[in-house]
């Protein structure tokens, strides 16, 4: 299947199962292993790439979502500390279909899919416990888990280095 002939949701999340690989690109679209290095991609960019973390694949999916007309959210998650920290971050995107919130997952391979909640908060809750209970298996300490956040952040413009676009959602 090519992208310009994707009709619906489980089109797309079937077009990015087959063809998106996680994974970082720099500035000149080539393959990093070093995330500090690395860039979202914005809009579309993923399509030619074909390499993407979950931030550039929501961007991707934002595109999709937004050029077919569906009312969306997206979301970031991470452990906002004073000091560096090494848990992951995960975004993630919604969106509504038939009066239902839909939870659109491909780059968190262990949750991958769609999944259908009649309210936003408990799609939400569902969401947060899931990279809650994540980040409890990977040692994250009492003290910092106050510290989750989940922020609504909006689409970015153009390509931005990682510590942009972290800025982007944070301050924003």
């Amino acid at each position: 299947m090519k992208y310009d002939n994707i009709k619906n949701p489980q089109e797309l999340l079937e077009y990015m199962s087959n063809n998106i690989k996680y994974g970082y690109v720099d500035k000149n679209y080539n393959y990093t292993n070093i995330f500090n290095n690395s860039i979202v991609q914005s809009n579309n960019n993923l399509l030619n790439t074909k390499i993407g973390t979950c931030f550039d694949q929501v961007e991707l999916e934002r595109y999709w979502f937004s050029n077919n007309n569906y009312k969306i959210y997206t979301y970031f998650e991470g452990v906002i500390l004073n000091y560096k920290n090494n848990y992951p971050m995960h975004t993630f995107l919604v969106y509504i279909e038939d009066n239902k919130y839909k939870l659109f997952e491909n780059s968190w391979e262990l949750y991958k899919g769609i999944k259908e909640f009649n309210k936003l908060e408990d799609l939400l809750d569902y969401e947060f416990n899931l990279y809650k209970n994540e980040l409890i298996k990977l040692g994250i300490k009492n003290n910092e888990l106050n510290n989750i956040k989940l922020i609504e952040y909006s689409k970015i413009n153009k390509d931005l280095k990682i510590d942009d676009y972290l800025n982007h959602i944070i301050n924003n």
